[in-house]
């Protein structure tokens, strides 16, 4: 349980209940039982609410409570679209708050992953509660009690059992998408510019953005070096703005230039791919190129060249990200820089922070876990990640 709940600057936090009063429902003369409990159901995507809702949660919750003969006098805690990554949350501050006001005897939760996806830390959550408030876990195989060993051993077995098949869907639901990439079917969260979906669930060139495209990269070879980006972005939006429905900024220019798909070549990225398949997994298709492979690499060529001459500091003493991060640490930088956050690998938009993860079973080491703002992707990362990490002590970078 090494490093559970530490703040950004490495102090050790305690979970905070929340400050308003906790839902109620009525009050708690539920029943002659002195059993009282809260049933906490929650949901992390349309997909899971469609095969377990909230409302089905409840339901069966409800039924084990009679069995059980536990009253249940508040109105159930609900979280939608959680992805219990982290117990900053309001469903879990909530539970903490009416179990430390001596409300509740029993959390009652469909399934071990409902607390939290992340063993250790759920481990603990429920540990907490019992210890500190005696408020025992109940899920739809009964009562279950960490302070017996029995139910010690039995609730770690279950949630670690949990995560373990966390992972394995996951897996399981990345290969399935990798494999539909490789047949041909757009799994992708967004279209490129200048492709739309054709009848096969694939892409397909925009006849009218031929010329759009081939100038996007053809100027960026013609312009100087210096805001190359911006300058490319104000001529293709004046130029085509008849076609464009939303002007490029030069983000967007830049994120053209980069992709491959624009020479044929669509890739599925990310860090599971990455980590599951050595590297990005490319789909060859011929008929979505734009430019030639020539081009592109040239293309290529002048990102690195300009991204080397902007890093290079030469006589001048020039601030670096890295020099920031250094003296004041990557969470202070983060917060006072608002534009250094991560892009979203798959569709480019940024992402904000949704809690922490830990680096590995065996590290004693925590870090941000981010998620894309973008509601029809929601992909997330650890950033920072272990092998970020690994690569920065090989170059003897502190």
């Amino acid at each position: 349980l090494e490093g559970f709940g530490k703040s950004d600057d490495g102090e050790r936090t305690d979970i905070q209940p929340l400050d308003d009063e906790s839902e109620s429902g009525g009050d708690s003369e539920g029943g002659d039982s002195d059993k009282v409990g809260v049933i906490y159901a929650r949901v992390s995507s349309q997909k899971q609410a469609d095969n377990y809702s909230i409302d089905a949660q409840i339901e069966r919750m409800g039924r084990k409570a009679e069995e059980l003969d536990i009253s249940l006098p508040y109105e159930p805690v609900v979280d939608r679209g959680q992805s219990a990554k982290s117990f900053d949350q309001d469903g879990p501050k909530k539970i903490f708050k009416m179990a430390a006001e001596d409300k509740i005897t029993h959390l009652l939760v469909v399934d071990e992953d409902r607390v939290g996806r992340d063993p250790p830390e759920a481990f603990y959550y429920v540990w907490r509660l019992r210890k500190d408030y005696g408020v025992k876990l109940v899920t739809s195989d009964g009562e279950a009690d960490v302070q017996t060993l029995m139910g010690l051993i039995k609730t770690n077995v279950k949630f670690l059992s949990a995560g373990i098949s966390n992972r394995q869907r996951a897996k399981s639901s990345l290969r399935g998408k990798v494999q539909s990439f490789k047949e041909q079917n757009w799994v992708l969260p967004k279209v490129p510019p200048g492709y739309a979906k054709d009848g096969d669930g694939w892409i397909e060139k925009k006849e009218e953005w031929e010329a759009v495209i081939r100038d996007i990269f053809h100027l960026f070879l013609e312009f100087s070096d210096g805001g190359v980006y911006k300058k490319v972005a104000e001529t293709v939006n004046q130029k085509y703005s008849n076609i464009l429905s939303e002007s490029l900024d030069p983000r967007k220019i830049k994120r053209i230039l980069k992709n491959s798909v624009y020479i044929g070549k669509p890739k599925i990225t990310g860090d599971m791919v990455e980590a599951e398949y050595d590297g990005d997994v490319p789909v060859p298709d011929p008929d979505l190129a734009y430019v030639t492979r020539d081009t592109f690499d040239r293309v290529q060529e002048k990102i690195r060249r300009i991204r080397e001459k902007h890093s290079s500091s030469g006589d001048k003493k020039v601030i670096e990200i890295n020099d920031l991060v250094e003296e004041f640490g990557f969470g202070k930088v983060m917060d006072n820089i608002p534009e250094l956050v991560p892009v979203c690998p798959e569709c480019g938009e940024r992402m904000v922070k949704n809690g922490q993860r830990k680096l590995g079973v065996d590290s004693d080491l925590w870090s941000q876990n981010w998620i894309c703002r973008d509601e029809s992707c929601r992909k997330q990362k650890v950033e920072p990640n272990k092998e970020n990490l690994e690569k920065i002590r090989k170059k003897g970078v502190r």
